[in-house]
């Protein structure tokens, strides 16, 4: 392949295979491609139509980085280059769920076991907009103002719009002391919110006595050994003279699929908790098989509970293990993995599609409580632990729908 150049005498370029193979040692997924397809190819006729295309765009690019390297006016970084590239290809994809993140990325986003330093909020992307779902409690974003619903359009006055929530979250989160500047619309109106970031400080699981026989565990999100926390949580209400729980996954943007299994498999018992479908039709089944608890459950779902969440209460209530209140759930119903490259980097892509047991469909249509109550407006924006719970019109549902599987009178209760 051949491009104009203009008439100007230029370097040599890189156009032998050895030479694009030096070039993409910056990138480990180009690497392995070239090395794959190219060094050890066989003869061009004999390749596929997007292989072809593959070793085309790759000369392109090889030809595009040499003009940025001989005429572009301003400094610049090669290795951002690089980045952007493949960044870019995966973009390609048009999932926003696949995505390339650098080891730089990776280690200040990978904190799902411990404290972080950042603002304290949660964002999740719904479609493409990096929407807040989770506003600590005290955190340097709920001082400032931000609440569940503001969408992200800037940090530091950069657009943010483009990007993942991986490299969002990575912006925002800093070193204790510094200071961000967020900016978000809410319901049209451009909010602008000056924070300090700070040690933002979590767990899991939160679980209390309602009344002396029904117990409450809400599950924030699926993090890092989150199942053991609501195992030993359920143990704990159990013993302290629980008959019945209320178990709340609202906002509950999702996470680590095993936990979800974790915790499928201790309330389900023997029967299967869903089977996932890959690119080449193959079905594979995820069975529980520990002993049942048999303790009675009502499960509080709204829009925002998605991913993991959405096979934990999908699966309960397909198996008639526990009845579901709230609103219809998000919908995302498909499994990304996460592999590590050479250099510390990572790159996600979706790989799978899961379904329920009765093979009900969940990517793109979520699950429809078996109770339909819709939160009072005052507290649409808020986070669920900040809503009294004698204001809290879904959970006074789950309590009187719970209260009757119990065979208790209906609950009525004051918060003092």
């Amino acid at each position: 392949m051949e491009f104009y150049n203009g008439g100007k005498q230029k370097r040599p370029s890189a156009y032998s295979v050895i030479s694009i193979a030096i070039v993409f040692v910056l990138s480990n997924m180009a690497t392995y491609y070239i090395a794959r397809n190219v060094i050890s190819a066989p003869p061009l006729g004999n390749l596929s139509s997007n292989d072809k295309l593959a070793i085309e765009y790759i000369n392109k690019m090889i030809f595009l980085r040499d003009e940025i390297r001989d005429d572009f006016l301003f400094d610049y970084s090669e290795e951002e280059l690089w980045i952007s590239a493949t960044k870019g290809l995966v973009k390609g994809t048009n999932d926003r769920y696949s995505e390339y993140i650098t080891k730089a990325e990776y280690e200040l986003y990978n904190s799902q076991s411990a404290d972080f330093e950042g603002i304290g909020i949660r964002i999740f992307d719904d479609t493409g907009q990096k929407m807040v779902i989770k506003v600590f409690a005290d955190s340097p974003a709920s001082r400032a103002g931000m609440l569940i619903g503001d969408v992200l359009v800037g940090v530091d006055g950069l657009d943010i719009t483009n990007l993942t929530t991986t490299e969002v979250t990575t912006m925002i989160r800093g070193e204790k002391g510094s200071s961000v500047q967020v900016t978000a619309l809410r319901q049209g109106s451009i909010m602008v919110f000056e924070c300090v970031r700070d040690v933002i400080g979590r767990s899991f699981v939160e679980s209390e006595k309602l009344t002396s026989t029904i117990g409450y565990i809400h599950l924030l999100e699926f993090g890092k050994d989150s199942g053991k926390e609501f195992v030993a949580a359920l143990e704990k209400l159990e013993y302290e003279g629980v008959k019945g729980i209320i178990f709340d996954l609202r906002q509950n943007s999702g996470g680590n699929v095993s936990d979800a299994v974790l915790i499928s498999d201790e309330l389900l018992g023997d029967t299967e908790i869903m089977h996932t479908v890959d690119k080449a039709g193959e079905k594979k089944f995820t069975y529980s098989h520990s002993p049942v608890n048999e303790i009675p459950i009502v499960v509080l779902v709204d829009e925002l509970t998605a991913s993991a969440s959405e096979i934990v209460a999908g699966t309960l209530q397909d198996n008639g293990r526990a009845k579901i209140v709230g609103t219809q759930t998000y919908g995302k119903g498909i499994i990304q993995y996460i592999k590590p490259l050479a250099d510390g980097s990572m790159y996600k892509l979706t790989y799978m599609e899961y379904f329920l047991p009765s093979n009900k469909k969940i990517h793109g249509e979520g699950t429809t409580p078996d109770y339909i109550v819709e939160q009072d407006p005052q507290f649409a924006n808020l986070p669920v632990e900040a809503i009294p719970h004698s204001q809290d019109l879904q959970l006074q549902k789950a309590l009187e729908v719970l209260s009757a599987q119990i065979g208790l009178a209906p609950i009525a209760w004051m918060e003092s």
